[in-house]
């Protein structure tokens, strides 16, 4: 067996949600198939609900090897390393539908894109799915001009400031630990999360109106820290490499399960829906894309084009 049970080697794994969220399946999945992998040599501690810090706390730590495992967003991801040209996998409106976006993230274009964050101390093994981030507010949201000078919570990527702000929203990054308190509080008027995680994290209860404009799919980077990667012999890199396909595979099917569920709660909690045409959403941002070129090149342009073309329905 690739390490030996009696002296195994001990991991951590940590989410930023908490265990009603589709990212715990995919941890235990990970867990079980990794320990199984290694007969015992390999065993995962998971840490939900940020007990090993924010997305940006793991992501530092992953980079540095004081963490193993964890999940971060492909836009947060792309601004903490400085690699403009991964942020086209986080732009608004590439993907038509779940089966579209994982084509694209699946594919071989993916994993030579998301290897240039291996020379920053991590390996993006898998590509989780947070699902189609949607608009919780204490107003209604029906058009573009709804937003318009709206103070909105976003994480801290580069992606999420430009889009917001294109569509006329005050975009204010802030930890996603720190929100629930912000809503509550009215530090900020509203967010932008996928249903499951409005629901998880039950913002229904400091919110008022729900809007469903499925704007953007940010691939959630499962990660290993790289030099603890190195450090293992390449049956135990095997291990781990298999075992996140599998927890990809469990997470992914959670969060397909999950939308409708969480959708229905938090309508009944509360929260009034709407449905906002996206097209004129989508001809608000096409700032954003612009300035993913500007600052993305030749490369970015290709990536998207390379996106869109793996969206497109075989």
């Amino acid at each position: 067996m690739p390490a030996d049970a009696a002296d195994p080697i001990r991991t951590r794994l940590s989410i930023a949600t908490n265990e009603a969220h589709p990212f715990y399946p995919g941890a235990v999945r990970f867990k079980e198939a990794l320990e199984a992998a290694t007969n015992g040599g390999m065993l995962v501690q998971i840490f939900p609900s940020a007990q090993a810090g924010d997305e940006a706390a793991s992501l530092q730590l992953i980079r540095a090897g004081g963490l193993q495992f964890a999940e971060h967003s492909s836009s947060l991801s792309s601004t903490a390393s400085n690699e403009p040209v991964v942020q086209g996998w986080s732009l608004p409106f590439p993907y038509a539908d779940a089966d579209a976006a994982y084509r694209a993230w699946d594919s071989d274009l993916a994993e030579k894109s998301y290897s240039a964050y291996e020379k920053h101390g991590f390996k993006c093994l898998v590509r989780w799915d947070a699902g189609f981030r949607q608009l919780s507010s204490i107003r209604p949201v029906n058009s573009v001009a709804d937003v318009r000078g709206m103070k909105l919570r976003t994480p801290d990527g580069a992606v999420y400031f430009s889009t917001w702000k294109a569509l006329g929203a005050v975009p204010t990054p802030m930890a996603f630990t720190e929100l629930y308190t912000a809503l509550q509080t009215g530090v900020v008027e509203g967010t932008e999360l996928p249903v499951q995680v409005i629901d998880s994290a039950k913002f229904y209860e400091v919110q008022k109106h729900f809007a469903e404009i499925n704007y953007m799919n940010d691939p959630i980077c499962f990660s290993v820290s790289l030099s603890f990667f190195k450090s293992l012999t390449p049956a135990q890199q095997q291990a781990v490499v298999h075992a996140a396909k599998e927890s990809a595979i469990a997470e992914r099917k959670a969060a397909r399960d999950s939308f409708d569920r969480a959708l229905q709660r938090v309508t009944a909690a509360g929260l009034k829906a709407s449905r906002p045409d996206p097209a004129e959403f989508r001809k608000a941002i096409a700032p954003v894309y612009d300035d993913y070129y500007q600052k993305a090149g030749q490369e970015g342009r290709a990536l998207v084009e390379g996106i869109l073309a793996l969206t497109k329905r075989p």
